[in-house]
């Protein structure tokens, strides 16, 4: 799974491949999930999704792993005491680099901190 399309999947993006006259190598939809399938953005070649070269793309993935780390972080009465587990304080570690990196305002930088962020939430290490 190459790095684009792991925070594809991350966004909601979902891979098809029902058409292989028209898109031989699958393409990606993104639906709403409401009481039945909407459409909302595609179809989309995994090329044409530009994490890795347009904030637009990387920053409402950034929100959403900051969110993520902080609630993961937060549900822990023992985080208060000092009883973090490895697991907290790796998000903890996690949080401070995308925070720096973001301040960097180089999306080189911050691109492979964001694969690396997401793969520790959704433990795909």
């Amino acid at each position: 799974m190459t790095d684009n399309e792991l925070i594809a999947r991350y966004d909601g993006w979902e891979y098809v491949n029902d058409a292989p006259d028209d898109y031989p190598d699958g393409y990606w939809m993104y639906y709403e999930k409401y009481e039945e399938m909407e459409l909302r953005d595609g179809p989309k070649q995994l090329s044409d999704m530009e994490y890795d070269s347009d904030w637009t793309w990387l920053i409402p993935i950034v929100k959403r792993a900051m969110f993520e780390i902080r609630m993961e972080i937060s549900e822990d009465p023992l985080a208060i005491l000092g009883g973090d587990d490895e697991r907290k304080k790796e998000l903890r570690r996690t949080r401070d680099k995308l925070e720096n990196t973001l301040l960097t305002c180089d999306i080189e930088k911050l691109y492979p901190v964001v694969v690396q962020a997401i793969k520790l939430i959704t433990g795909k290490q």
